[in-house]
């Protein structure tokens, strides 16, 4: 990694510590990211993006302690899952611990989680130390932004920092599997296959 990557992943960092929004690559779309334990940062995601209320946001925790500090209960069957296909484009969902805050399960009781396969959003994730609330840097209901330049345009000026990473070809939204429930079900298809996922998730899936 160098320097000038360094200097703006303290920037970024600096720049939510400081209850701020960033634009924040991924493996999968870009996304607008903010401490998920400021209120008045994830509220500003919302309106920045005219966000459904009712509609969660998912969290980017650092480590997987953090990940059991989250959840209320965690499937045995699950943990091979997140263990072999995180970080990547898999979005897990679990009951929600007490820690997690209302203004992020949103009334539903659960909690979307996801480590993202992208070094300089990794650093930025361990740098801060904390999880992170994100979603996609796009206004709601219009595409997903797969190049650094298209969540630049959508959120021009309203964002304290933007990041950009390797720009990919063919970026596509991860996929979402819902492990609070018995069997576990997808939600969501998105860029990790099926097959993938059922290959460590046994019974489970």
């Amino acid at each position: 990694m160098s320097g000038r990557v360094r200097k703006e992943i303290e920037s970024a960092v600096g720049a939510i510590e400081r209850g701020g929004v960033v634009i924040l690559p991924t493996d999968t779309v870009y996304g607008l990211a903010c401490d998920a334990f400021d209120r008045r940062a994830v509220g500003r995601i919302y309106r920045l993006k005219g966000r459904d209320a009712l509609n969660p946001v998912v969290l980017f925790p650092s480590s997987f302690p953090q990940v059991a500090s989250l959840v209320n209960e965690m499937p045995v069957d699950a943990v091979p899952v997140l263990l072999n296909l995180w970080p990547g484009a898999l979005t897990a969902v679990f009951r929600a611990s007490a820690a997690v805050p209302d203004f992020i399960t949103r009334g539903t009781g659960k909690v979307g989680l996801r480590m993202p396969d992208d070094e300089t959003a990794l650093a930025v994730m361990r740098a801060f130390g904390k999880p992170l609330a994100v979603t996609s840097a796009n206004m709601s209901g219009c595409p997903d932004p797969g190049t650094f330049g298209e969540a630049a345009d959508a959120f021009s000026g309203c964002v304290d920092f933007a990041l950009k990473g390797q720009e990919k070809a063919g970026r596509t939204v991860s996929t979402v599997v819902d492990f609070s429930c018995r069997p576990a079900k997808i939600l969501r298809r998105g860029a990790m296959a099926r097959a993938r996922i059922a290959k460590f998730a046994g019974r489970l899936l």
